[in-house]
């Protein structure tokens, strides 16, 4: 795109509020990506400034789909699922509490998920949610009493706040929520802490409104995974 300008193309929709959105059919290479940050005031050198996420980190994010761009203040729209553990019986909930990013930036503050996974072009909301408590927890071979019907869907929400990764943008954050009620504790530690793709630590913490002891709630070990298991074969059936 040697004089600046950015084609639109019909396959790529306009957003709810009404500007149009880039991906990788107009932003093809990392150059290209560059200069439509220059073009729209964001200095590309200047992402890493507060998560660390470089330039290249943001056109992967495009090139496979997973993000498109907005030209309103650099919108860097996401669809996410966001999977909240709890074990009503007790009553305990699991949440992400801090991010830890590979510059060593750091995000505190409790969510209301325990885990949040970016869903993929062409992914149903309940397969990413599926996937990434596979892949970035291992769970359905740590904890063999979930299965993956058990997920349940609670709506969607659609948040827009500074981007927490790439200094400078603004993201868009599309969220499809998930309940998984367990009927013990998937794990004994009250914190437990695992890394994203992206080098990114992130930290969960379990939260009760009473102290839970070894007599009162069945703490179920971390099992090895199995090679010959496939945690996700069935979230066709999600």
């Amino acid at each position: 795109m040697p004089d600046g300008t950015l084609p639109l193309r019909a396959n790529f929709p306009a957003a709810a509020v009404g500007f149009a959105l880039y991906g990788p059919a107009e932003i093809p290479t990392p150059e290209d990506l560059a200069n439509f940050l220059l073009i729209h005031g964001c200095d590309p050198s200047e992402l890493p400034a507060l998560g660390g996420k470089t330039l290249n980190d943001l056109f992967a994010e495009v090139a496979a789909g997973e993000v498109r761009l907005g030209l309103q203040l650099i919108v860097r729209h996401v669809v996410s699922a966001a999977v909240s553990i709890r074990v009503p019986t007790l009553p305990v909930t699991y949440h992400e509490i801090k991010r830890t990013f590979p510059g060593g930036k750091k995000q505190s503050g409790r969510k209301t998920w325990t885990i949040r996974e970016t869903v993929r072009a062409g992914e149903e909301p309940a397969a990413a949610a599926v996937r990434g408590l596979a892949e970035e927890l291992d769970f359905w071979n740590r904890v063999p009493f979930a299965t993956p019907s058990m997920l349940v869907a609670r709506g969607t929400t659609v948040h827009t706040a500074p981007s927490a990764a790439y200094a400078g943008l603004l993201s868009e954050r599309q969220i499809h929520s998930f309940i998984l009620d367990l009927p013990a504790l998937p794990w004994a530690e009250e914190i437990i802490e695992y890394q994203d793709e992206c080098g990114t630590t992130i930290t969960i913490e379990r939260f009760s409104d009473s102290p839970i002891g070894a007599t009162t709630a069945p703490a179920m070990p971390w099992l090895r995974p199995s090679a010959a298991s496939s945690p996700i074969s069935n979230t066709v059936n999600v």
